[in-house]
């Protein structure tokens, strides 16, 4: 169900705008997070090991709404969305899993990211600082059999 998935640093395994409903779990390397507009883009987050990212396209079908960019060669899994429905009728138990754990990091993620055009420093969400975008709950599906190929069920 998963595919490996190599970035080398500068590569945009997500691009803001773009139609593809793609999950990855980030294996090894560091990304960040970028907000694009009219003045230009903005530094959201710095991803690590064991985070989640693409799961609101993946889970709503939109646009992506950032751009991700690896910073130096990363590792990551591929989850595209035709293979998690197969493994939805395979395995139910292990997608509802993965599906509750991703509901868990997108219930954390603030919902509207700011404008480059916000004052620096200005906090968009409420309660603290920035939640932690971990996809730890969502990668440890791994070993609940998301490596096996679909093929493995038949």
């Amino acid at each position: 169900y998963l595919e490996p998935y190599t970035v080398t640093a500068g590569q945009m395994p997500i691009r803001q705008g773009d139609k593809d409903r793609t999950l990855f779990f980030i294996e090894s390397g560091t990304l960040t997070v970028h907000l694009e507009d009219v003045a230009g883009r903005m530094k959201l987050a710095v991803l690590a090991p064991g985070t989640v990212i693409g799961e609101g396209a993946f889970f709503s079908g939109q646009p992506r709404n950032a751009t991700v960019v690896a910073t130096r060669d990363s590792a990551l899994w591929a989850l595209k969305y035709t293979p998690f429905q197969e493994l939805s009728q395979r395995q139910p138990a292990i997608a509802l899993k993965l599906t509750l754990a991703c509901a868990a990091v997108m219930v954390r993620v603030p919902p509207e990211p700011p404008s480059a055009s916000s004052p620096k420093g200005q906090r968009w969400w409420s309660g603290g600082p920035r939640p932690r975008r971990s996809g730890a709950a969502c990668s440890a599906a791994f070993g609940e059999g998301l490596l096996r190929s679909p093929e493995a069920g038949r």
